[in-house]
């Protein structure tokens, strides 16, 4: 009886010991990344506040007048939770790329595993604005494909309210405008504290052009994005 009431204690004790165990190296594991990244928060929160949202604008560059001026619009505005992954060596990842990034240059670059995981869930967030050409694309029905271009970007410019991971959105057309110099040098903008976006449109449109050269499956900044519309 004796034994067997401490063969029982053992093999508890045994259990418990490895539970323990276990806990503690996931604790060990996870816990400098968890960490890692509510410091990084912290520092985004006291250098500047952070919105956790993404925020997609699209841009138009159109002539006037007087020359020529850049109109901005925000169209959808998305969680930052609906769209990351939930992993914590990711989203450690995706704010270590937010403070590397400059203010004569914006725009997030990862490693291109982890652009991968990125780049395609903030293209499906925009892809969601057009669910019914998608629909008559399956069905067979006729539609009209158009062409936007997409750069993540996190904007470090002097005056701004708040910083944000911004999806810039934008058409060939806009890019090879504002890349022309006497577009450049004439553009104005409908509020003068948009100045900084013009230059990180055209930062963007300089990307575009150098990854034009680059094999079809390279890391690129700026994607392309295939939307369907109804006819």
């Amino acid at each position: 009886m004796i034994e067997e009431l401490l063969t029982t204690f053992l093999t508890k004790q045994m259990h418990m010991d490895v539970g323990v165990a276990a806990f503690l190296a996931a604790f060990l594991l996870w816990a400098p990344l968890a960490l890692g990244t509510i410091l990084v928060v912290v520092i985004l929160y006291l250098t500047k506040s952070f919105n956790d949202h993404v925020t997609y604008t699209g841009n138009r560059i159109i002539k006037t007048a007087e020359g020529w001026e850049i109109e901005l619009r925000t169209f959808l505005e998305l969680p930052l939770g609906d769209l990351l992954p939930a992993n914590p060596a990711f989203r450690l990842k995706l704010f270590k790329a937010f403070l590397q990034t400059k203010k004569n240059d914006p725009f997030l670059l990862m490693k291109e595993q982890d652009m991968d995981v990125l780049q395609p869930k903030l293209i499906n967030g925009f892809s969601m604005l057009f669910p019914e050409g998608v629909a008559a694309w399956q069905d067979g029905r006729a539609v009209i494909r158009d062409t936007y271009l997409l750069a993540v970007s996190y904007e470090k410019h002097d005056g701004m309210k708040s910083r944000k991971l911004r999806v810039i959105v934008a058409t060939e057309t806009e890019l090879e405008r504002i890349l022309d110099p006497e577009v450049f040098s004439n553009l104005s903008f409908e509020r003068q504290h948009q100045w900084n976006r013009g230059l990180t449109l055209r930062k963007m449109a300089e990307h575009w052009k150098e990854e034009q050269e680059l094999p079809f499956d390279s890391l690129r900044i700026v994607r392309p994005v295939y939307v369907y519309r109804t006819v």
